[in-house]
């Protein structure tokens, strides 16, 4: 019979110890309370060395765009990318679940769309990161971003990103906190420069980006 294992993390404090992975969530959501944002000049970086885009969720007539910053490649054949989206009890900001996880049960279906890091989108990231749609709060106007409608799903994609996503909900995993959402990519839209290989998007973290921005 296997033991079960509890998730240790060695946390770099004047007195480095080891924490339970549950005070390591704890501790998250106390800099969040305290500072109003994540520790991303400390450790925070190392966990989450991944692009950062925009989700957009609803339908062609309702939509809503949120900053995602956790999304990676789950399977090749067929071409899935998951992320994590809040989804129980109060979020750090104060709200509940986020508007987009509402969306996605209505609707499960998604575009994710990848910018340019330059100091517009850290304008962006901010304004689709800190902002809730849920009460009219026109976020993807506020952004400055222009919707095309998608091929093959509802939700559109934003003209001002090279590179967009249109998937289905494959999956809708709960967690805890948050749930794990895993699309199935059903076309990938890009820019002729990207496809041709003229330019290329470079991978920033959250903190990187942030600095950038300062």
């Amino acid at each position: 019979m296997s033991k079960s294992f509890k998730a240790e993390f060695v946390y770099p404090t004047e007195k480095t110890g080891f924490f339970s992975g549950e005070k390591i969530g704890s501790k998250i959501l106390k800099d969040i309370k305290d500072t109003g944002r994540f520790n991303y000049e400390g450790w925070w970086p190392c966990f989450f060395p991944t692009t950062i885009g925009f989700l957009v969720t609803g339908s062609r007539e309702k939509h809503n765009v949120m900053t995602v910053s956790c999304m990676t490649v789950v399977n090749a054949d067929p071409f899935m990318i998951g992320f994590p989206v809040f989804s129980q009890g109060k979020s750090p900001r104060g709200d509940g679940p986020r508007y987009s996880m509402e969306l996605i049960q209505e609707n499960p279906e998604f575009t994710i769309n990848v910018p340019y890091m330059d100091k517009e989108a850290t304008k962006r990231v901010t304004i689709c990161g800190t902002l809730s749609g849920r009460n009219g709060v026109n976020k993807i106007d506020k952004a400055g971003f222009t919707t095309i409608a998608s091929r093959h799903v509802s939700p559109p994609i934003l003209k001002e990103c090279p590179l967009s996503l249109e998937c289905i909900v494959h999956s809708n995993i709960p967690l805890g906190s948050h749930n794990w959402i895993i699309g199935r990519v059903e076309t990938v839209v890009m820019d002729e420069s990207l496809a041709k290989g003229e330019c290329q998007l470079l991978w920033r973290s959250m903190a990187e980006l942030i600095k950038k921005g300062k």
